[in-house]
């Protein structure tokens, strides 16, 4: 995972890690289990989001994610896709994260159930493989 992260040399962006119903177009996103920003996108972000993100979105139902994208779209800061970099339910067509895929940076599951400890570590486990 942490490999990926210099071939992206933008000084103003975030990366959207997570391609939502992979395979069907444009759906490129950031969600909150992997949020990445350049340094140069959170002081834009500090900047602008008084004043304009939230006097111009409408985001009152937002998750704070989404209106961290559409805020920083609006100060002009660039999405980079990077498919792959979050593996999730939502990322996978509703599948569960691939802990073996070994290309991920981060795995994120459902781990609300009693069981979630132990089906964490096992994600763990196997990601950590070498």
């Amino acid at each position: 995972g942490r490999a990926r992260f210099p071939r992206h040399s933008c000084k103003n962006c975030y990366i959207m890690g997570c391609e939502q119903r992979p395979g069907t177009g444009e759906n490129f996103v950031m969600l909150g289990p992997l949020e990445v920003f350049s340094r140069q996108a959170v002081d834009t972000y500090m900047a602008g989001v008084g004043p304009r993100c939230r006097g111009e979105l409408h985001w009152s139902s937002w998750v704070e994610a989404e209106f961290m994208s559409r805020c920083l779209d609006l100060l002009g800061v660039a999405g980079v896709d990077d498919a792959g970099l979050l593996s999730d339910t939502h990322c996978n067509g509703g599948e569960p994260p691939n802990c073996q895929d070994h290309s991920s940076s981060t795995y994120h599951g459902l781990w609300s159930t009693e069981q979630s400890i132990p089906a964490w570590f096992d994600c763990w486990g196997q990601a950590t493989l070498i």
